[in-house]
């Protein structure tokens, strides 16, 4: 029993340890990586490659184009930030692939247009490849493509035969017939749609889309974003700090405002509508109750549509293509990879 006595004397007269105070020491600050954000974007960039790839091989080139430029686009960005070596070189690599994409998808969506439009003769075809798809119209038994653009559009008009009948050039009326400033001041008044029909509507279907440009402070959802347009941008800001549910207002070139309501409170779910400083208004409808996964339809102030479907699923990564009414196409592909955080890019 000596041997238990001993163990029990032991643990009796041991003393109980003492917790000793723990210094907490924050560790230094440190300065942050911007190869780390890079290198991200770098990523985002790669798989925006891949879904180009996806659609040449769909064979649904005019997007593909317009996803390739954009990623060469986004690549030469990144490269005037003199990223590091390895980044700088990956870089260079995809924006090579996205140069030859681009161009390999391009010659194939001129060879299917210009058998769409029975274009024959090299002089048509070398207006589908300066320009890509026109807007179809007769005149006096000619076939006319026009082309919209700014200060003014272009018209081609081809014989049966693929010559060409006539080119007009057609600069914008204000441009043409500038009107003389009032001798003496007067109120204040609205825009005239006849003289601003053109680029009203565009700044107004840039009011009516959700980070339709560069999102402000990194975070289209709270804050915002600017989308640059023919006559200026379109400055737009969330109202309450949350567009996705209060809405947001677009303030225009020239000082006028559209503001943008959610339905029962939640955009991305029931829609919203844009009331536009002339008085009218654009109305978006969710398709199948959801914006962000399956697009959406804008009727504009003049009642034609346009419909919007999302990239591979998600709008918010990426992007969406819009068909106008006139049979053109808008597509608009999420900055590295982040539609709500970096905003969209549109051609």
């Amino acid at each position: 029993m000596r041997w238990l006595a001993v163990f029990l004397t032991a643990c009796i007269v041991q003393p109980y340890p003492v917790a000793q105070p723990v210094e907490y020491r924050q560790p230094p600050m440190q300065a942050p990586d911007p190869s780390a954000r890079q290198a991200a974007r770098a990523n985002a960039l790669t798989d925006q490659l891949a879904d180009a790839d996806r659609l040449a091989a769909a064979r649904d080139d005019e997007r593909a184009v317009n996803r390739y430029r954009t990623v060469s686009r986004d690549a030469d960005r990144l490269l005037a930030e003199s990223p590091r070596a390895d980044i700088a070189d990956r870089m260079r690599e995809l924006r090579e692939r996205a140069d030859q994409g681009a161009a390999a998808a391009w010659e194939r969506f001129v060879d299917a247009l210009a058998r769409t439009l029975h274009a024959s003769t090299p002089a048509q075809r070398a207006v589908l490849h300066e320009r890509g798809r026109p807007e179809l119209s007769r005149r006096r038994g000619d076939v006319c493509w026009l082309y919209r653009g700014d200060p003014g559009d272009v018209t081609y008009c081809w014989t049966a035969a693929g010559r060409l009948a006539n080119r007009d050039e057609a600069t914008a009326p204000a441009a043409r017939d500038p009107q003389p400033a009032p001798a003496v001041p007067s109120a204040p008044q609205p825009p005239q749609p006849a003289a601003a029909a053109k680029h009203s509507k565009i700044a107004y279907y840039a009011a009516a889309t959700f980070a339709s440009g560069s999102c402000n402070f990194g975070n289209c959802l709270t804050s915002g974003w600017t989308t640059h347009t023919p006559d200026g941008d379109v400055n737009t800001s969330c109202e309450f700090g949350d567009c996705a549910k209060s809405g947001w207002t677009s303030q225009h070139p020239d000082g006028t405002e559209s503001s943008t309501s959610c339905e029962f409170g939640d955009c991305f779910k029931s829609g919203w509508t844009t009331h536009h400083p002339d008085g009218t208004e654009s109305s978006t409808s969710c398709e199948f109750g959801d914006c962000m996964k399956s697009g959406w339809t804008t009727r504009m102030p003049d009642g034609t549509e346009s419909s919007t479907s999302c990239e591979f699923s998600d709008c918010a990564t990426s992007g969406w293509t819009t068909r106008l009414p006139d049979g053109r196409s808008i597509s608009c592909s999420c900055e590295f990879g982040d539609c709500l955080k970096n905003g969209a890019s549109c051609q």
